[in-house]
């Protein structure tokens, strides 16, 4: 909880403190598709995920709403061959072959965050039919919004 819920909510703040009126600021936090749709698989790192995606939609609409210069937007990816998967498993012949059936290369998710930064949207999330990548405005309900 630590890593995946507090050091982004820490991080983000101090961040915003110090680039909330800079124009062309961009914080980007990192979801996870998990953070959009439960994945029965991951019952601690979905709801996690979820937190992340959540608190960075919120503050984002909120600096919006204030006029903040700062944008505030999420990566949202899939599966992602990493070496992570060898630390995480302490396995170093593991591939990710070996662990999905369908994943993203990290070349294509940074290319993506590209995209992201320079877009007007807020949200880059992988479709997990097609693995195509999808700009997308905020997802999560907002009973409230003034826009």
């Amino acid at each position: 909880m630590k890593v995946d819920m507090l050091a982004p909510t820490l991080l983000s703040q101090y961040y915003l403190r110090d680039y909330q009126a800079v124009e062309g600021a961009c914080l980007v936090n990192v979801s996870s598709v998990a953070g959009y749709e439960l994945m029965e698989s991951s019952p601690f790192y979905s709801p996690m995920k979820f937190y992340i995606s959540a608190f960075s939609e919120n503050i984002g609409r909120y600096l919006h709403n204030q006029e903040a210069a700062v944008q505030v937007k999420i990566l949202a990816p899939a599966a992602v061959n990493t070496a992570f998967i060898n630390v995480a498993s302490q396995d170093e012949s593991l591939t990710a072959d070996d662990v999905w059936k369908r994943y993203n290369e990290a070349d294509e998710i940074a290319a993506f965050l590209d995209q992201l930064i320079k877009s007007d949207k807020v949200l880059a999330k992988v479709n997990l039919d097609s693995r195509e990548f999808e700009l997308l405005d905020p997802q999560l309900p907002n009973r409230w919004a003034k826009d």
